[in-house]
């Protein structure tokens, strides 16, 4: 686990975390650990969901809950890699991509296995996706 793991200080000269952030609570405290963890000159790489700026539609809060997702806004996931001690950050949205990513691999689904998947979990899962 993570948020309670422990590493000496400056252990790794990389560090690199997919679509791991938006299942963690306590994100400004990872932040703190991982900078600590980083070599001088060290390299961070990240993934993960983030939620939009403002107030989220009622339909994402449940998505995320039903999850257990904590995905907080790309400003305040840069602001804790800031806050942690990262000099140089590079936070960018990248939903337009994301989404392509998804409806092309929901295509694929779509045309050959959806015909397959006969349970109600799996059809109301897919139909809740797309």
């Amino acid at each position: 686990d993570i948020e309670v793991e422990e590493y000496p200080a400056e252990s790794f000269d990389f560090i690199m975390s997919r679509e791991v952030f938006p299942h963690l609570k306590n994100k400004k405290n990872l932040s703190a650990k991982m900078f600590r963890w980083l070599k001088p000159g060290g390299i961070l790489f990240l993934t993960g969901y983030c939620r939009g700026e403002g107030q989220i539609t009622q339909k994402a809060e449940d998505f995320f809950k039903k999850r257990d997702y904590h995905a907080i806004p790309i400003s305040q996931f840069h602001d804790h890699l800031k806050a942690a001690g990262f000099k140089t950050v590079k936070a960018e949205d990248q939903t337009d991509y994301f989404v392509s990513i998804c409806r092309r691999e929901l295509e694929v689904f779509d045309q050959k296995f959806k015909k397959e998947a006969n349970t109600k979990i799996a059809a109301e899962t897919f139909e809740e996706v797309k």
